[in-house]
């Protein structure tokens, strides 16, 4: 199996000639995955002058990166600090979900563009059920911890929704490979689940802000509450997919959506503003953090929910969202990889042995 075989190439790898420092991969580093796995799901491929040869070279890069983040995860296994970093905390340990949903857009990506790698689809969708069971028994004692401890209440950000994104990443790709075992019952069942979860974590984010003023609440926002409307998209795009919904409570759930999308980053450009009167561009703006990328992430995931939606009302205003998002969409990622490579260049993770 080709996904088995690369995970223990390059951990033997890093284990010869490298040694791991004390900077550890962050908890949502899985974040990164899924923000260039939406790209070439339907996104890269609006603009002119695309190859299939571009995607499957993309889809390769993508999953050399999906294993080396894995592998690095498996490093801090073995250098015996794994619980520390990425599950004890109740509000860190819910990156873990971007564990998950990296695994079903790498998995996507693969039967898009490398479908005869059937067998190592089966694999990593296996792999992602079983984190999954292990982290929702992480997300039931998060919320239990955080609905009992008000003291955390302010430390609540977007990162809360993700258990909403894995669930949804889960049905989208089991449905890709097994259509035949997601009827609409279960479909249904999950997407209760899923409701479950975007309530909890929606009810804990009001608790964090309620007692905010408006300036405060600009002030404290975090870039990871653009997931508040990452979470719906992927839930839309999933019923787009199984078709178990109609046409027109889906263009409803969209309007919703898209109403939550320009609220929400509405607030993001007026925190912006903010940091831009108090830090300068160079510290404002020009800072990577790994939660950043959820941005990316959810910018494609609502042109991917809009691009899937049926023929129906209000086809003008979905076709320029989505011939003017493609670039928005592109020009986030390669403004943030560009912070990334920066990063890395200026932060030494690894040094040779």
């Amino acid at each position: 199996m080709i996904v088995l075989t690369t995970i223990v190439c390059i951990f033997i790898l890093l284990n010869l000639f490298f040694k791991v420092s004390e900077v550890s991969i962050p908890t949502p580093a899985g974040a990164v995955v899924m923000a260039m796995g939406i790209l070439s799901i339907g996104i890269i491929q609006l603009f002119p002058h695309y190859h299939e040869v571009i995607g499957l070279i993309y889809a390769c890069v993508l999953f050399i990166i999906y294993t080396l983040l894995f592998v690095l995860l498996l490093l801090n296994l073995k250098r015996g600090d794994f619980a520390k970093k990425h599950i004890i905390d109740p509000i860190n340990s819910f990156g873990i979900g971007t564990w998950i949903a990296a695994t079903s857009i790498v998995l996507l990506n693969m039967d898009n563009h490398l479908s005869q790698m059937k067998w190592d689809q089966i694999f990593l969708y296996s792999m992602a059920i079983l984190l999954y069971v292990g982290y929702i028994v992480i997300v039931v004692r998060n919320y239990l911890f955080l609905f009992k401890n008000k003291s955390f209440a302010n430390k609540i950000n977007g990162v809360a929704l993700l258990p909403s994104v894995a669930t949804q990443s889960l049905v989208i790709a089991g449905f890709t490979l097994f259509p035949d075992l997601f009827n609409k019952g279960s479909i249904s069942f999950i997407l209760l689940i899923d409701l479950i979860f975007y309530c909890l974590s929606i009810w804990l984010l009001i608790r964090a802000v309620r007692s905010q003023s408006f300036r405060e609440q600009i002030k404290e926002w975090k870039s990871t509450n653009c997931i508040i409307h990452g979470a719906l998209s992927i839930t839309g795009l999933s019923l787009c997919i199984t078709k178990i919904s109609d046409g027109k409570s889906l263009f409803v759930l969209w309007i919703i959506v898209s109403l939550i999308f320009l609220i929400v980053e509405s607030i993001e450009i007026l925190r912006l503003i903010e940091r831009l009167k108090a830090y300068g561009i160079k510290k404002g703006v020009l800072q990577y953090q790994t939660s950043q990328w959820a941005r990316n992430f959810t910018f494609g995931m609502y042109l991917s929910f809009t691009m899937h939606l049926p023929t129906g009302p209000l086809s003008s205003i979905r076709y320029y969202i989505i011939d003017v998002g493609k670039y928005l969409v592109i020009g986030f990622f390669l403004f943030e990889a560009m912070l990334m490579v920066r990063y890395l260049l200026k932060v030494k993770i690894y040094r040779f042995r």
